[in-house]
């Protein structure tokens, strides 16, 4: 992909750069990643707007608008119909849900931008991968003396937080959510014919995030992380 001084390559360069910084803005906090996701989505409304008229729906992306809807309409009922009495006017539920489309808005923004083949993926699974590797050694540091590098004290001797703060108790979650990008990383990186060494480095990235995992104190985010990657060197073998 170009990265020449055109008009068209600060377009591609923003979109990327807001998608790629995903991973970290997760750690950064929600109002950092609620900002990141909401640039995203107006960058390529402004940048591909003729484009949003033009897609075409496949089953996905019926079952996903759907899913949507369906989401609204029960708030909307149950807000205005269903609301016990005694209880004050209060919006906040169909603001929410409303306020919750920017993820069906996101959704179809990343649709639009491969289909334009705009995303570089390979950046946000370098990023995702150093973002997996950072949380992983701040949980194991936070796990020996106490604090993680941020100085943040956990407060469960069962459950560390990590650099997500002591009331963020999403490490395991986080984990669990980007660390597949690592083993689709290592293999696009690696171009040695030998096996053995690929084959150690994939092992020793499974060992330091089912650590991280288990630090975290979340079960199903280790068994998601464990079925996902049975399930992806089952059907992914080479």
């Amino acid at each position: 992909m170009s990265l020449s001084l055109t008009k068209i390559d600060y377009k591609v360069f923003l979109i990327n750069f807001l998608f790629s910084f995903i991973p970290i803005s997760f750690i950064a906090g929600n109002l950092i990643l609620n900002i990141n996701i909401s640039l995203f989505i107006i960058s390529t409304i402004i940048f591909y707007r003729k484009d949003i008229f033009t897609i075409k729906f496949n089953e996905l992306d019926k079952l996903i608008l759907l899913f949507f809807t369906y989401t609204l309409f029960t708030s909307v009922l149950n807000n205005l119909f269903f609301k016990p009495e005694n209880l004050p006017e209060d919006y906040a539920i169909i603001i929410k849900s409303i306020l919750y489309l920017r993820f069906l808005l996101f959704y179809f923004s990343i649709r639009i931008l491969i289909n334009k083949n705009v995303i570089n993926f390979k950046s946000f699974f370098i990023l995702s991968s150093i973002c997996i590797f950072f949380v992983c050694l701040d949980l194991i540091y936070q796990y020996k003396f106490g604090k993680d590098i941020f100085g943040f004290v956990t407060q469960d001797i069962n459950r560390k937080t990590g650099p997500f703060g002591d009331d963020e108790a999403i490490a395991g979650s986080y984990l669990q959510r980007f660390s597949l990008f690592v083993f689709f990383l290592i293999p696009l990186l690696y171009k040695n014919k030998n096996k053995v060494f690929l084959y150690l480095i994939l092992l020793a990235s499974f060992i330091l995030v089912v650590l991280g995992l288990i630090l975290a104190g979340n079960r199903m985010p280790l068994i998601f992380f464990i079925t996902l990657i049975v399930c992806y060197f089952a059907f992914h073998k080479e």
